[in-house]
Order: structure tokens, then sequence, then C-alpha cells
């Protein structure tokens, strides 16, 4: 499972850079006509805004394993934990907002209401109507400098984006969204494996089950 893990995650990054670049003819993608050649490139400045807050942030010492609210920080992990200040709560859009580590150049995708956790969290929404996961997809695909753990967003707002049509969008985003969501049944099912491995563990190293030999 976890080799399988590996290959549908390159696949997903294949499946991106094939979908996301202007190379390449026109050709069908879930009923829509995909033309590349009419794309045209957007300045960053122009697709994103940052999403205002004024809500504070959960330090890593308050967070709880369960709570109200998930806790979304910069870090590898989609949902870090928990709490249950209500005051710290922030409305999502409708359509989802983009969580970007500043520090560890970790993109996320959220449609929930959340709290944020911990420093170098930056949140973007869009300015024009189009399909933010789109665009979220697109983020995920640029090769962002390495500055250790140094400030990366400056380096966002040099980048242009292409801007398809809208169908066009929603269709890329639906072969991308599917492959997430192989990713994340994997992911779970290797997680249960690990636990029941543990559970086993616990029943036979303190004897509650015994083994004949």
């Amino acid at each position: 499972k976890q080799k399988l893990l590996q290959e549908k995650q390159w696949q997903k990054k294949y499946l991106m850079r094939k979908l996301l670049s202007q190379d390449g003819a026109s050709f069908t993608l879930c009923g829509t006509t995909i033309d590349k050649r009419g794309w045209k490139k957007e300045k960053f400045e122009n697709i994103f805004k940052k999403f205002i807050t004024q809500k504070h942030s959960i330090q890593s010492l308050d967070y709880l394993n369960k709570g109200k609210i998930p806790i979304i920080d910069q870090g590898q992990k989609f949902i870090v934990g928990f709490t249950n200040d209500e005051t710290a709560i922030n409305q999502c859009p409708a359509n989802g907002v983009i969580v970007f580590g500043d520090h560890t150049r970790i993109f996320k995708f959220i449609k929930f209401d959340f709290a944020i956790g911990a420093d170098g969290t930056q949140l973007l929404e869009l300015k024009i109507a189009d399909d933010i996961k789109f665009f979220y997809y697109s983020l995920c695909n640029l090769k962002l400098p390495n500055d250790g753990y140094g400030r990366h967003f400056k380096y966002l707002k040099e980048f242009s984006f292409f801007r398809p049509t809208l169908p066009e969008q929603r269709a890329i985003v639906q072969v991308l969204s599917a492959a997430d969501k192989e990713i994340e049944l994997l992911q779970k099912s290797i997680e249960q494996e690990k636990q029941k491995k543990k559970a086993l563990m616990q029943l036979l190293l303190t004897g509650t089950v015994r083994v004949k030999i």
C-alpha cells in the first residue's frame, strides 16, 4: 500500500505538469474541450488577494486532540489539532481558501471554518470569479526557491499563471481532485493498518494474548 501510494503521488505530479502547462494541442477532458492555445497569462496580483482575518492564532501548546474547530497551520499535516476557542474561528468563504506556509512552502485547500495555528500561515482567495481550486493546483505546481526557514511569499508574487476558460478549469480540477481522493483513501488505509499493528503489539507484548509455540 505504501508503494502504491508513492506511485499515485507521482502520477498526480505528472498529471499536474501535463494539465497545467501550455504544452500540447487541444484534447477532450471530462467532456470538455481543452484548447491550451487560447490560454493567457495573468500576474499573481491580478488573480489572488490575501484573505484578511483579525482572529488570533492558536499556540501549539494549546492544540487539542479533539474539539469543535479544526486548526490549520503551515505544517505537512492537513489538520494539526483542534480548539474550542470560538473567538479564534474564521468563516471560510463558500468557494474555499488557499493556505500557504510562508516558511514551509506547503499549500493546502480548505472549505470549512477553521482556526489558524502558529506563525507563517498565509491565506489567499481570488479577486476573480474563477475556480479557486484550479489556481490552488497551479500554485502547487510552482517550483519555488528554497530559503530554508526564511519567508517565501515574496516569490509567489513574481509568478504569472495560465487562466483557461471556467469550463476548462473545472474539467482539470475534476481530474486532479479524483487523484487527490485516491491518495487520501490510501493514506487512511495505511494509517488504519498501522493502528491495527499497534493494537496487536499491545496485546502480544503485555501477555493479553498468548501465542502457542
